[in-house]
């Protein structure tokens, strides 16, 4: 009975701040035209998922959204100038999770994603891939892990692998 009482009290208190607080939007929000920065070349998915994108909000705000593709090994150039832009809502990252994941791993970066980039929404997911060709058994990271033994099976062999997600 306290318990329900205490979370009656809670959930009171907090629907009554909803209620007499300013929306934390703002209205006039977008009063110029948006950028949307794409870390990779133009013409692939991400560019095209973009440019919906962009469509969409542009007919939704009345205001311009452009799509700005800025290209660079492991879109780091495109995220870079995300990051470095003023935090106002109108400079926006388009990119896959890679961009703030795995690209930090793998570079030296002049910024920080993790505390520089603030996530909007997921637009979409993707499923992973593996191609094989021929008699060799295709390598699963959870069975083999992420070693150099596990490339060296590989080695002299085609295959082809992507991960997404």
């Amino acid at each position: 009975m306290h318990r329900a009482l205490r979370l009656l009290v809670v959930l009171s208190a907090l629907a009554g701040i909803a209620l007499v607080s300013e929306p934390i939007v703002a209205a006039d929000w977008p009063s110029r035209p948006v950028t949307i920065v794409v870390p990779f070349g133009a013409g692939g998915n991400t560019d095209m998922m973009a440019r919906l994108a962009a469509q969409h909000l542009s007919a939704k705000f009345g205001q311009s959204f452009v799509v700005e593709n800025r290209p660079s090994a492991g879109g780091a150039l495109g995220t870079g100038q995300v990051a470095a832009a003023a935090p106002d809502g109108y400079t926006l990252l388009f990119a896959a999770s890679s961009m703030i994941v795995l690209t930090p791993q793998l570079q030296k970066l002049n910024f920080d994603p993790m505390e520089q980039l603030v996530p909007i929404t997921n637009v979409g997911i993707g499923t992973a891939r593996k191609f094989a060709e021929g008699e060799i058994r295709p390598i699963s990271l959870q069975r083999d892990g992420l070693t150099s033994q596990a490339a060296r099976k590989c080695s002299g062999r085609p295959f082809f692998s992507q991960a997404s997600r």
